[in-house]
């Protein structure tokens, strides 16, 4: 019998294990995929078997955690290992702030979408931070989802400076139902503009917000340095009425700046036809009836 009756011999698995191809399988991998472990009794022993063959190559492998107890006793649980092909080099770039406006670290990661999900980034400073004007250097730190790390050094800039951001706006000649509707919304920052958002009813209308725009080239995720950008209303709406945009902009510096439109959708006149019934002689002299009708395509 165990002499340590406060510790647990129900190990909770956490049903599965992220790892990359090649990783080194071992038992402290094995620990990974188990929350409870310090409530297990010392000396408790852990192993894998796979319910098919097993590699550390890419794929998924299904079996189980087998806990062998200091007792002799045995327990096993469910577990699958996830060997996933991650790209874990983050390419970093400096990060250029506003006295007191908020910190977000992934504003100095460029290829976010290339690491996986669930990576978490931190901040390790060679000095103290603070949100008071300066210049910070420092690693950001990643976590990946197996649990392995990597640091990247990396500057940011605090300022304190107010927004130059200014917002506008353009149409197209004619906004009817049924007829190609562009409407821009575009935002300039001697600094630089970081992003340009929109929101509002416009899809009521059967309208959507196009990419982001640089200087009226499409651009991939945030713009960084570049004095103006731009994102359309765009498509052919389906009912007259009200459209309300929110444009929110933000500088380089973290600056936003947010202004409210509206724009009209009319009904679309030029698909009416007009129609023309002779009634009789039209004749010199002669008493002459029209009669006209209107019809929608």
């Amino acid at each position: 019998m165990l002499g340590d009756s406060s510790k647990s011999l129900q190990p909770h698995s956490q049903g599965h294990l992220p790892k990359k191809p090649g990783f080194d399988f071992n038992k402290n991998i094995l620990w990974g995929g188990v929350l409870n472990r310090g409530d297990l009794p010392a000396g408790t022993d852990i192993a894998f078997h796979a319910t098919d063959s097993f590699s550390n190559g890419a794929g998924n492998y299904p079996g189980n955690l087998h806990f062998t107890f200091p007792d002799g006793s045995t327990v096993d649980r469910a577990i699958t290992f996830h060997v996933v092909d991650w790209n874990t080099n983050p390419q970093v770039k400096d990060i250029y702030l506003n006295q007191g406006a908020n910190l977000n670290l992934w504003d100095g990661v460029t290829n976010r979408s290339d690491l996986p999900a669930d990576t978490y980034v931190g901040f390790s400073t060679t000095g103290n931070f603070s949100n008071s004007a300066g210049t910070y250097s420092g690693k950001l730190l990643f976590t990946f989802p197996d649990g392995s790390q990597t640091d990247r050094a990396i500057t940011i800039h605090v300022v304190d400076r107010p927004t130059d951001i200014s917002i506008s706006s353009i149409s197209s000649p004619t906004q009817e139902v049924g007829k190609d509707v562009y409407k821009v919304f575009g935002a300039h920052d001697a600094d630089g503009v970081r992003n340009v958002e929109l929101s509002g009813n416009f899809a009521e209308f059967g309208l959507s917000a196009s990419p982001l725009y640089n200087n009226g080239q499409a651009a991939e995720g945030q713009l960084w340095g570049s004095p103006v950008a731009s994102r359309d209303i765009v498509g052919k709406p389906t009912k007259p009425g009200t459209v309300h945009v929110h444009v929110k902009s933000t500088d380089n510096y973290g600056q936003i700046k947010e202004q409210d439109f509206s724009f009209e959708i009319t009904e679309n006149l030029t698909d009416i036809n007009m129609t023309t019934a002779p009634n009789g002689l039209k004749e010199v002299g002669k008493h002459v009836q029209q009669k006209h009708s209107s019809n929608r395509w």
